[in-house]
């Protein structure tokens, strides 16, 4: 198998959001490339990137200095929160926090891999209100490792659903 095992590249932060829309500072994007070696070979491919730097272009971004809160996800006093798992990418373990509304509820919070199959069930049941916090350590239901890649979190709960996106290096 031939492949790079280590390639950077590096794109201003205002061009991927001018292609790709709205991105964050922490968000995983998945880029197709495609480019042309200087012996003739063609190589493509795609990779997950995450957002970063400190390019303030990005406006009412929230920096991975900043304390945990409210990045943008919250939809009003007393509802479901998700937010983005820290750090991200991570190695050995994340974190994600989840607000509970008022009254509490039947919760559940469950890692996917990007095709859709059931990682890990990190929380399943009635969940007291407030914020919560859950460490993944990459590790499956069966308490095996998981590969290197991207993943989905899901937080569902009475008429909320959220994914977001967490990328795992090793």
């Amino acid at each position: 198998m031939h492949g790079f095992e280590d390639l950077s590249l590096k794109f201003p932060a205002d061009e991927i959001a001018g292609l790709m829309g709205k991105v964050k500072r922490g968000d995983a994007v998945t880029l197709r490339l495609t480019a042309r070696l200087n012996d003739g070979t063609v190589i493509e491919g795609e990779d997950v990137v995450v957002i970063v730097g400190n390019n303030d272009e990005l406006a009412g971004v929230q920096s991975f200095d900043d304390p945990p809160g409210d990045t943008g996800t919250r939809r009003g006093p007393g509802e479901f929160a998700l937010y983005q798992n820290r750090p991200n990418p991570f190695n050995p373990t994340t974190t994600i926090r989840f607000d509970v509304p008022p009254g509490g509820g039947n919760v559940t919070l469950r890692v996917y891999d990007v095709g859709g199959h059931l990682v890990r069930s990190l929380v399943s049941g009635d969940q007291t209100p407030g914020v919560k916090s859950v460490t993944w350590d990459g590790r499956n239901d069966a308490g095996n490792p998981v590969a290197t890649g991207a993943y989905l979190y899901r937080l569902t709960g009475s008429g909320f659903e959220q994914t977001r996106k967490m990328v795992f290096l090793k």
